[in-house]
């Protein structure tokens, strides 16, 4: 964005807003943006937020927890997180080779998305594994 549109006195060209979607069991898709520590005004700066970003994604997955993203943002930022298990929903479909949660992936029921998780997931410990759930009319 034109940072003389956001604060005239801002000593930069543009400012840069780290913007994430990702999937919720209830409310289907979540939009928000990650609030750095401030204006981010240097592309570099932006790239390193969200590596790190990227990172605490990965580190505060746990299998059935539907609250992650918002764990992450916090972590990066250095906040103290939640517990994970205070946010799990046990009635979700996972994966029963890595345990994602069937719900992040595009499908209108729990058949569809572990068909579209294993089609996306070409690791090994996916290899072989069949969709077991049943697919109702």
């Amino acid at each position: 964005m034109d940072a003389d549109e956001i604060d005239p006195e801002l000593d930069a060209e543009f400012t840069y807003n780290v913007s994430l979607r990702w999937a919720a069991d209830v409310v289907g898709v979540v939009e928000d943006f990650f609030d750095g520590p401030g204006e981010i005004t240097e592309r570099e700066e932006a790239r390193d937020w969200t590596l790190a970003l990227l990172a605490q994604i990965e580190q505060q997955f746990e299998p059935g927890d539907t609250d992650y993203v918002s764990r992450a943002m916090s972590a990066t930022m250095g906040e103290k997180t939640g517990n994970a298990s205070t946010t799990r929903n046990p009635d979700v479909e996972t994966c029963p080779a890595c345990g994602a949660p069937f719900f992040q992936f595009r499908g209108m029921d729990s058949y569809e998305q572990a068909q579209n998780h294993f089609e996306y997931m070409d690791d090994d410990d996916h290899e072989g594994w069949d969709i077991s759930i049943e697919k109702h009319q």
